[in-house]
């Protein structure tokens, strides 16, 4: 060890920073305790955790969970936070494997907000999601159970009216 330099107390057998980063910039999810579903941007990641970049307000220490498009959503500590950026420690590490997978592959479509979302369908600026929108619709049901329940509902009524009325 060089001479004036003390071993870092409080870090286990690795030192966590160690680990390979890899740059990401890559759109992604988080969900903390007391917050809606959040776009956050990974900057970078390793097995041992990322950085990521939102406009959330996340203390050190929220308990969080990170979507990784290609590996699934991550449980995850915040380690740090400047200046929008945190550092996100995971509760387990990742795979060697999963860090080259994550982000390769599938791809994320932010959240917005639902007045974007209205607004995106307006414009028609996203095809993709107004034909998702023109198709489906709580109110929409197939023919055969429209059939069935108005069916139950004029026999209940003629029930109804025979033998309560």
């Amino acid at each position: 060890m060089k001479e004036g330099h003390e071993p870092v107390k409080g870090r286990g057998r690795q030192d966590a920073r160690a680990a390979e980063r890899r740059t990401a910039m890559a759109p992604s999810t988080l969900r903390a305790r007391g917050l809606t579903a959040t776009d956050v941007t990974v900057v970078d990641l390793s097995q041992t955790g990322a950085r990521i970049r939102t406009d959330a307000a996340l203390a050190t220490g929220d308990e969080i969970s990170i979507g990784l498009s290609g590996v699934g959503a991550r449980r995850a500590y915040v380690a740090w936070k400047r200046d929008g950026d945190y550092g996100c420690a995971f509760e387990l590490p990742l795979e060697p494997g999963e860090v080259t997978q994550a982000f390769s592959s599938a791809s994320v479509v932010r959240l917005g907000t639902p007045a974007q979302v209205t607004e995106a369908v307006k414009a028609g600026d996203n095809a993709e999601l107004q034909s998702l929108y023109g198709t489906h619709s709580a109110w929409r049901l197939p023919w055969d159970a429209v059939a069935a329940v108005l069916g139950y509902g004029l026999l209940f009524s003629w029930l109804a009216f025979r033998y309560v009325l």
